[in-house]
């Protein structure tokens, strides 16, 4: 729960009911909603989360291909609170 970025300047909105809001630097959205699969692994997409990892990250591999990899980092900026908050 709370905001993340990706690389690529990808900003992200988690809640806590498991919506997923994404914005691209172009102003594209993007929406998803985090789930939990038939392996008890949480999910967004294609990507499962790496329970492996215990720095501050949050780590997504790819579950059809684990060499893919997609990484947030937490970002408590107020640009992007505002930037998320207008999505609304």
């Amino acid at each position: 729960v709370g905001h993340f970025t990706s690389p690529g300047g990808i900003i992200w909105q988690v809640s806590s009911s498991g919506t997923v809001r994404g914005l691209h630097k172009d102003g594209s959205m993007i929406r998803d909603r985090i789930q939990v699969n038939d392996k008890d692994q949480i999910q967004i997409g294609p990507f499962h989360l790496d329970e492996t990892r215990t720095c501050s990250c949050i780590h997504w591999l790819r579950s059809d291909d684990p060499s893919k990899s997609w990484t947030w980092a937490k970002d408590e900026s107020l640009d992007t609170c505002l930037r998320l908050g207008s999505l609304a």
